[in-house]
């Protein structure tokens, strides 16, 4: 459900990082198709006869944050006289090289094995389809041999039987042994440029750890990037009491004021990883009162208690309230909204555990963050910082200010519904619009902001909030003062 009220509060710019899934893909493309359909409309300026030509939805501009130069940064032009938004790209795919098939083959077995109790419902058809094929493979193999061993002369018993039935079933059998090769070649470049990525980013191997690493990495430092981005603002007037010669002192004020992550697919996997490594280097240093920790707290625990829609919107009520509280600080945590689509942490228990029993477990040791947090000791998610001499909320904890919004077409056997990261979560399972995305299972995981999808588009618009309701404010910062682009 949307919410019902839009916050105010006084917001010079934000950004928009939009994380792509899994394939070939290319430098802007997912961003520039996301901007294209998310971005809202720009109304016409003046006089609506004058004909004049649509105004541009972006600017496009160059990304000074990023590692790579085939990135750019477009900022929406609606926004231009009160705040503006940037959207960037945050594009891994081309640190994920040298997939093998033995990479995939040995990740396959893994979750073969597992007992078909602990394989999420959702995908348990999958499950049992990879096994079906396995065991007619089997058979298949021990009739050939049997046939060549005791020479049974099933071969031709095969041919006329098909003859029988029909002329053609044996010239397609025949067709077959030519079209079985090309057929394993499309599967092989599917799951080696496709599944590949998905395989090796979420199964820590060897051979996969430097990988990993450098795709959080270089996602961290474009997130920190973003958090430590300042700019100047004029100084306030001398009194006169101050001394003719004093020079002012120089102000700053963060040049972002709200960050929001978009993962897609195996985006938001790694996008939660980002949120929860650059959640530990900041979460004993914001700067939050005890009254407001309790209150988060209570919240939260009554969502736990009780988890309900009227409760999980209270709860994200207070989480935007207690990230607007620090926002504007400088080294405050920037993160407002993670928004996931088509996420492959529905099936967490499976991708990133071995079973349902090892994710819990990992969740209450914190190593995974859960929506609301896994609390210390009762219904508290807080401790004692010895390093800032104050109550500070533990290591797990991003979400207690950072609101989660999951959005998955009922099609899309690639996501789900995220049940098992807390009653926090917004989950929204949702029908295509488009009929064929409708039929044909995982189709609808490439079109969740197609043209097709005017609902989702509002949906995905709704959960972003592009639109904020100015707080009046003393000594606001205009953008004319932050830059002029």
């Amino acid at each position: 459900m949307p919410d019902k009220k839009e916050p105010e509060f006084d917001v010079q710019r934000q950004a928009i990082i939009v994380i792509h899934g899994i394939g070939e893909q290319r430098p802007m493309d997912t961003l520039r198709d996301f901007v294209q359909s998310i971005a809202p409309p720009v109304p016409l300026a003046g006089n609506a006869d004058a004909h004049e030509p649509p105004k541009r939805k972006f600017f496009n501009k160059p990304d000074a944050l990023s590692e790579t130069f085939e990135l750019r940064r477009l900022t929406a032009s609606e926004h231009a006289r009160t705040f503006k938004t940037d959207y960037f790209e945050y594009y891994w795919a081309y640190k994920m090289s040298g997939t093998k098939l033995s990479d995939i083959g040995w990740w396959m077995k893994e979750i073969l094995w597992r007992p078909r109790r602990n394989i999420p419902p959702r995908i348990r058809w999958i499950y049992s389809f990879f096994w079906s094929g396995i065991v007619l493979a089997l058979l298949a193999t021990l009739t050939y041999f049997a046939d060549k061993t005791f020479e049974l002369n099933w071969k031709n018993s095969l041919y006329a039987w098909l003859t029988s039935v029909s002329p053609l079933l044996p010239k397609l059998l025949t067709i077959s042994k030519v079209l079985l090769p090309l057929l394993w070649a499309v599967i092989s470049f599917f799951l080696i440029y496709f599944l590949g990525d998905a395989v090796r980013y979420m199964t820590p191997r060897t051979g996969n750890i430097e990988q990993r690493q450098d795709i959080r990495q270089t996602g961290i430092e474009l997130l920190t990037r973003l958090h430590e981005a300042k700019i100047e603002v004029p100084a306030p007037k001398k009194t006169g009491d101050s001394p003719a010669h004093e020079k002012p002192a120089k102000r700053y004020v963060n040049k972002y004021d709200r960050i929001i992550l978009v993962g897609h697919s195996l985006g938001s996997v790694i996008a939660y990883d980002l949120i929860k490594f650059l959640w530990t280097r900041q979460n004993e240093l914001l700067k939050l009162t005890k009254t407001q920790l309790e209150a988060i707290e209570d919240a939260a625990d009554k969502l736990n208690t009780d988890p309900t829609e009227t409760n999980r919107n209270a709860y994200r009520e207070k989480q935007f309230e207690l990230w607007a509280s620090q926002y504007q600080s400088l080294g405050s945590w920037r993160i407002s909204d993670f928004i996931t689509l088509g996420s492959p942490l529905a099936h967490a228990e499976l991708l990133l555990a071995s079973s349902p029993a090892d994710l819990q477990q990992k969740q209450e040791e914190r190593e995974y963050p859960t929506c609301p947090p896994t609390p210390e000791t009762g219904k508290k998610f807080t401790f004692f910082s010895y390093q800032t001499r104050k109550t500070a909320l533990h290591h797990a904890a991003p979400f207690a200010l950072t609101r989660w919004t999951n959005i998955t077409f009922a099609k899309d056997f690639v996501g789900g519904n995220i049940d098992t990261f807390g009653h926090g979560v917004e989950n929204h399972y949702i029908a295509a619009e488009a009929k064929a995305l409708n039929k044909i299972p995982f189709l609808s995981h490439v079109a969740y902001w197609n043209s097709t999808e005017p609902k989702t588009i509002d949906l995905i618009r709704s959960k972003l909030q592009l639109r904020i309701n100015k707080k009046p404010a003393t000594n606001v910062v205009t953008n004319t003062q932050i830059d002029k682009d």
